[in-house]
């Protein structure tokens, strides 16, 4: 507990600092009107939250980044143990993976609501997209990477495909798969608030275009803030559950001792 609180001070420390330094600059009239002072932004977002304004925004955010980082998820695992563990199914799909994966999801909005309209189902697609690529990156290499004589033992043993999977691939590459899904959960949630505040009609993003363009400058820095809360807390819950699943790989180590 002492090692995570002094983890905490400089972070926490260079925080509070730069908020103090903004508030200084902000009251002086040194910044633009533009930059509200921190003490506003904070008022704002506590009241926004109590009335209802941005509250019933988180629901619908969440919603939305939860069908589809599932969704995006269960798509990679099942690909990536295909690609990982059938050769064919690799050299048929590897070249589509790396023309797709550097494509940016946000150029990909205009393609998309002309296929799927401005609904539901056109954010969903998009967020697929986008949180699909890190999951499969990560779940493909670690399958890649289980150790030929694990899977030469298993043939020995005369296990079946499937058994090799289950009682070898699978915890073998479940480090990777681990950190596929903390990242993919947090790319997720930045693509939604994205596609929202570009064409959604609700949501938190909704509301940061709907605040900035009714020059609503301190809600508008109050639903940002409040987004870059709600994906801190999401890494750090996955960060978490990586380190308490997988607790025997470096990273979650390291992940658990910074939190």
């Amino acid at each position: 507990m002492k090692r995570r609180l002094a983890a905490w001070a400089p972070p926490a420390a260079f925080v509070v600092a730069v908020t103090l330094a903004v508030e200084a600059l902000a009251r002086s009239g040194l910044l633009t009107r533009h930059v509200p002072p921190p003490s506003a932004i904070f008022v704002a977002l506590w009241r926004e939250l109590a009335n209802g304004s941005l509250s019933s925004q988180i629901g619908v955010t969440l919603a939305t980044w939860a069908v589809a980082f599932v969704t995006a998820v269960a798509l990679a695992i099942v690909v990536g143990l295909l690609m990982g563990t059938i050769p064919l199914m690799y050299d048929a799909l590897s070249t589509l993976v790396d023309l797709l994966r550097p494509v940016p999801s946000v150029s990909l909005i205009p393609l998309a609501v002309l296929f799927f309209g401005l609904g539901p189902q056109m954010r969903l697609v998009m967020i697929v997209y986008a949180s699909f690529w890190p999951m499969l990156i990560n779940t493909l290499y670690g399958v890649r990477s289980v150790d030929p004589l694990a899977l030469d033992t298993a043939r020995n043993f005369g296990l079946s495909r499937l058994d090799t999977l289950a009682r070898v691939v699978l915890p073998a590459s479940l480090a990777g798969i681990a950190t596929g899904v903390r990242v993919s959960a947090s790319l997720a949630l930045a693509v939604t608030v994205t596609v929202e505040l570009v064409v959604g009609d609700s949501g938190i993003g909704h509301y940061i275009a709907q605040a900035e363009q009714s020059n609503r400058i301190a809600p508008m820095y109050a639903a940002i803030v409040l987004s870059g809360l709600i994906g801190w807390l999401i890494n750090a819950a996955f960060s978490q559950l990586e380190a308490r699943v997988v607790f025997w790989s470096p990273a979650s180590r390291r992940s658990a001792e910074a939190l």
